[in-house]
């Protein structure tokens, strides 16, 4: 299993806006003309964060423009309808929800389309500034989805998870995790299960169970295809590092789209 920030409503995006960075990535020019765009879009709600910059380090943010389109959903051609535009960074981006960490690396934009994102669409945010490429990456907005049973089974020193949920439309794979404690002065890092169904069952370790709130709260995130590569590949270090996937076109980082449920879990 592998090993993700804690709190998935508040931390998955934050750790993934931090991965590119963080894997000492070796770009071609040291005067790039490319772009990287953070786009987590936001299902549950109408405001839509985006974060934008130059690959230099020491080059001023741009001023940029960010659109946001819809693909047709009409099978025999491909088009697409513009939802929304931001032109002017928006710090504070009020109602959007994937907490606090995403904030303070170059521009912040709010999109505000006026309405949720429809399950399963796709769809697509083109970002550009003059002296730049423009920027474009495509996802899939993920469904609503219910979490049906959370069920804790210990046995001496071992726990069992059994969990089951609703299909998410167009979910590429789900984690499960226990609602766990903010950490302080520690590893931030903590269990979590990665599940390509509607249901799991899995081990729990001890300290996951340890470190959880009580009472026992379980989280499934539902997520694209394009957030969950990004979140779950590349390596970092000074040497041989290796840049997570990503979906941008022109440029660096990801569009993607992520749902969480949970359901209180029941201890026998």
């Amino acid at each position: 299993m592998r090993r993700l920030p804690a709190s998935l409503r508040s931390l998955v995006v934050a750790a993934a806006a931090a991965a590119l960075p963080a894997c000492d990535l070796f770009y071609p020019e040291p005067r790039d003309d490319r772009l990287i765009m953070m786009a987590p879009l936001n299902p549950d709600g109408a405001t839509h964060l985006l974060r934008l910059g130059p690959v230099s380090a020491t080059a001023p943010p741009p001023p940029a423009t960010v659109r946001m389109y819809r693909r047709d959903p009409r099978p025999e051609e491909v088009s697409w309808t513009l939802v929304a535009t931001a032109t002017e960074p928006g710090g504070k981006c009020l109602g959007y929800s994937w907490g606090r960490g995403f904030y303070g690396y170059s521009n912040t934009y709010c999109l505000a389309p006026g309405a949720p994102l429809d399950p399963g669409a796709a769809y697509m945010i083109e970002a550009s500034a003059e002296g730049y490429r423009t920027a474009r990456g495509r996802t899939l907005a993920v469904g609503d989805f219910d979490v049906k049973t959370a069920v804790l089974t210990r046995t001496g020193s071992s726990a069992l998870l059994n969990a089951s949920w609703t299909g998410s439309a167009g979910a590429h794979r789900y984690f499960v995790s226990l609602r766990r404690k903010s950490p302080r002065n520690e590893n931030p890092r903590g269990w979590y299960a990665e599940v390509d169904g509607t249901s799991a069952t899995v081990e729990v370790p001890e300290y996951a169970i340890r470190e959880a709130f009580g009472p026992l709260r379980l989280d499934v995130a539902a997520l694209s295809e394009e957030l969950h590569a990004y979140l779950t590949s590349g390596t970092g270090g000074s040497r041989l590092s290796v840049p997570p996937v990503q979906n941008i076109e022109n440029g660096f980082g990801f569009v993607g789209s992520m749902r969480m449920r949970s359901l209180a879990v029941e201890s026998r």
